[in-house]
């Protein structure tokens, strides 16, 4: 009678363990390098109150030609201001730094407006879209939003 002997197997972890160290050191040295970045927009949720009640606001149309019109509404007294301005495009593309100027002279006229509204067209590139943002927040408008398409 042959007796049967078991096997005697070992798992070599070394390998696994190497493989693993490197992983972890890689995704540690590469999490420095990483920018979280995040800009906050709210998305107006409206009910269809009163109109009279709505606080005065600025409206940012971009148009598919790079155009940007200017609106002012729910302002009562707006003496010695258009209340709609038009921005053309430069080059193709939008002025954001002509809105910039003028988005400054709205808020030293009125600083009462507090909220911007941004209206892109369907062909808009995010790029201007965060570009007209940014000029509305440079101007000290607190409340950036964009409306749906």
């Amino acid at each position: 009678m042959s007796k049967k002997r078991k096997p005697d197997f070992e798992v070599d972890l070394l390998p696994v363990i190497a493989v693993l160290a490197i992983c972890i050191s890689f995704l540690l040295l590469n999490a420095v390098w990483v920018q979280l970045g995040f800009v906050q927009v709210k998305q107006a949720m409206g009910n269809a109150g009163n109109p009279k009640d709505n606080p005065p606001s600025v409206w940012i149309t971009i148009e598919k030609s790079g155009d940007i019109q200017v609106q002012i509404k729910d302002l009562a007294k707006r003496v010695g201001f258009p209340a709609q301005m038009q921005l053309s495009a430069r080059n193709g593309a939008a002025d954001t730094q002509s809105l910039g100027g003028v988005s400054a002279q709205i808020k030293t006229k009125f600083p009462d407006i507090q909220m911007a509204m941004i209206l892109p067209s369907g062909t808009t590139s995010y790029e201007t879209v965060i570009a007209v943002m940014d000029e509305m927040k440079k101007a000290q408008f607190t409340n950036v939003g964009i409306a749906p398409l």
